[in-house]
C-alpha cells in the first residue's frame, strides 16, 4: 500500500504562532511557501525551525507561483512528505478571485448587479 503524506500550515500568521513542530519541518523532502519574503517574517514554524535546528530558509523547495506555472507537481518519490505553508498573501487570494470570475464568464454563471 502507498501512503501519500502532504500537510498544509494556513491558519498562522505570525512569527509566534506554530501549527507544526519543528520534527515535521526538518522530515519534508518539499517544503513550498505562498511567498517566501512574507515566509520569513510570518511563518511561525518556519521562523521557530530555524532558531531550534539546523534547518534554514535555503531548503525551501519551491514559492506558490513557481509551482503554479507548471503543468503538475512532481513529488520525488511516492514516500516523499510535502508541506505547504501559507502566510495569507493577500494577491494570492486575488489571483484565484480573478480565475473563478473568468471561468464565471465563460460559463455564462452568475449574473449582473446594479449598485447604484
Amino acid at each position: 500500500m502507498k501512503i501519500f503524506t502532504h500537510s498544509n500550515g494556513v491558519g498562522s500568521f505570525l512569527p509566534t504562532m506554530r501549527e507544526v513542530d519543528v520534527k515535521t519541518i526538518k522530515r519534508a523532502d518539499q517544503i513550498v511557501v505562498d511567498d517566501l519574503d512574507s515566509a520569513k517574517e510570518e511563518a511561525g514554524e518556519l521562523i521557530y525551525a530555524v532558531s531550534q535546528s539546523n534547518w534554514d530558509f535555503s531548503k525551501v523547495f519551491a514559492e506558490l507561483n513557481e509551482r503554479i506555472r507548471q503543468e503538475h507537481i512532481i513529488r520525488g518519490s511516492d514516500e516523499a512528505i510535502t508541506f505547504f505553508k501559507s502566510v495569507g498573501t493577500a494577491y494570492f487570494d486575488l489571483a484565484v478571485a480573478r480565475g473563478i470570475y473568468a471561468k464565471a464568464l465563460s460559463i455564462g454563471f452568475g449574473k449582473t448587479v446594479d449598485f447604484a
